[in-house]
């Protein structure tokens, strides 16, 4: 398989022209636009990794991950929801059988929710009481369950883990419309609470582990270097959307002097390197996820090195994101400054997304120990 297929290769123009087409009007509604979800559910892309079971993909990893890269190539906000969405539906495999049939079946099916700890669920007899707010719910006007950390308040004689992971019905959330962005600005990635909310048992889950009920290779790669991935290729894709607005827009654009811009050596040079750059991260990225989906494949755990990897990866893919974006942003004169445009717009959801915590370059230290 070639792992460095252009987005263009995987999403058709037809596709990226229809989900750009309405890029404008979802920023204004603050909200995917009912024509964008649509096409979202009738090409299952929340569905990429709900196991069969529940009639989802339970797709290779490896191919999933580049259909999520070409999504935020097309468009930042529809590609992030997509992603938080679809990664969030992987919780199919690690929640009891019966709820995730009720949820997980629903063909619209999409979690909304935070990885942050700041809930607190109180232990009953019968299960639950939960209190606790969360940020950045993303696909939150959508969502039909929402999923959050919790830290337990037991009794003291528990050996249940320091925290869990909980499943919320909506009308069991307060959705607040707090979601006020540069970028990424119909993600609907808004604040969310609950309060004094009693769940039982069967809401419980546990991502730290593999899945206890699916045997699928998916199910065993490791959620922490899962979502780091995931979240790294949100990033490619938006900045090979931007190299290619900028390759248009110097493509037409003349010089103080009425020269073809494109033809400057200062210009060829700059967007050569940005894309040896992006193209090598990504590279590099794409093999250590196959080798470490080859593992699972083979019902192996996946090397402690390999892992340290991925992880170095995502994070070095993301810095060179930024850098080769940021290398090419003075070639384009007033032009990227204009809202309304797609360059503009590729702009700012790249360094939105780029503050993702995951991704976050104080992370390096922590994944370079050796």
């Amino acid at each position: 398989m070639n792992f460095l297929k252009h987005p263009t290769d995987i999403l058709s123009a037809d596709v990226i022209e229809e989900i750009r087409g309405q890029s404008a009007r979802a920023e204004q509604e603050k909200k995917l636009t009912q024509q964008q979800l649509q096409l979202i559910y009738e090409q299952q892309w929340l569905r990429l990794f709900i196991p069969q079971r529940y009639k989802g993909l339970e797709m290779n990893l490896p191919e999933a991950l580049q259909i999520l890269e070409a999504l935020a190539y097309a468009d930042g906000s529809l590609g992030w929801t997509v992603n938080l969405g679809a990664g969030a539906n992987l919780f199919a495999a690690y929640i009891q059988s019966a709820l995730s049939e009720q949820i997980f079946t629903d063909p619209k099916a999409c979690i909304a929710g935070s990885g942050a700890l700041s809930g607190i669920a109180r232990q009953e007899k019968d299960g639950y009481t939960i209190s606790g707010s969360w940020k950045y719910g993303s696909g939150s006007s959508h969502a039909t369950a929402f999923t959050a950390n919790c830290k337990l308040k037991t009794d003291g004689t528990s050996n249940t883990p320091e925290f869990y992971s909980f499943v919320f019905l909506p009308n069991e959330v307060e959705v607040k419309d707090t979601w006020r962005s540069y970028g990424l600005q119909a993600t609907s990635s808004h604040d969310f609470e609950v309060n004094h909310v009693h769940v039982p048992e069967e809401r419980i889950f546990n991502l730290l582990k593999p899945s206890p009920y699916e045997r699928g290779p998916l199910y065993r790669f490791p959620f922490m270097q899962f979502a780091e991935v995931t979240t790294c290729l949100q990033l490619t894709g938006m900045a090979c959307h931007f190299l290619d607005e900028v390759k248009a827009l110097l493509f037409h654009k003349k010089g103080m002097q009425g020269d073809a811009l494109k033809d400057h050596p200062k210009v060829q040079d700059t967007l050569a390197q940005a894309e040896a750059q992006l193209e090598a991260a990504r590279s590099w990225l794409y093999m250590l996820v196959q080798e470490g989906w080859k593992a699972c494949e083979e019902s192996k755990a996946i090397p402690e090195e390999v892992l340290r990897k991925i992880s170095l990866s995502a994070k070095h893919a993301a810095k060179v994101t930024r850098e080769s974006a940021e290398m090419m942003y003075p070639l384009c004169g007033m032009t990227v400054l204009q809202a309304d445009t797609e360059l503009n717009r590729a702009w700012r959801d790249l360094h939105t997304a780029s503050q993702h915590i995951l991704l976050s370059p104080l992370g390096f230290a922590e994944v370079g120990k050796f």
